[in-house]
């Protein structure tokens, strides 16, 4: 026997695996589809759509984005939003942004300040129009 040294990636001779074994024999099952694969074929499945007195095939991804371009023609919220992040996205590369925080309403306003009253204000020294996180007091299980 020649001689081999044992240890860390390099296992003993006896409990390799045999040449044209896996290590996982079961894996992944063959044919099984991941999720972008899945979602794929499923975009690309042909719908038929109805427009005015005509019908059309079109592929589920395609149908989509013309129902977004409509809605956004119609004066949709949400589609308008959808198709602006769609069109920075493929045609100004820009990734995806987090929608900018509103300002608060005085009725935000009035809900805040009755929580800070009913639950108490552990951040005294902040303003009161601060854009933050609600921060809770430790619990005291003696006050109960």
């Amino acid at each position: 026997m020649t001689s081999y040294a044992v240890g860390y990636g390099h296992p003993p001779l006896h409990s390799r695996f045999a040449p044209g074994k896996s290590g996982s024999p079961k894996g992944r099952p063959k044919g099984q589809l991941n999720l972008e694969t899945a979602l794929k074929n499923e975009l690309n499945r042909l719908i038929t759509i109805r427009e005015g007195d005509r019908s059309r095939r079109l592929k589920k991804g395609t149908a989509w984005i013309v129902k977004t371009v409509n809605g956004a023609l119609n004066n949709d919220a949400k589609a308008n939003a959808t198709l602006v992040a769609l069109l920075r996205a493929v045609v100004l590369g820009q990734p995806s942004q987090a929608p900018a925080e509103t300002p608060l309403t005085s009725d935000d306003q009035g809900l805040l300040a009755n929580y800070l009253e009913r639950h108490g204000n552990s951040n005294d020294d902040a303003p009161d129009n601060a854009a933050g996180p609600l921060q809770r007091k430790p619990h005291d299980s003696t006050s109960n």
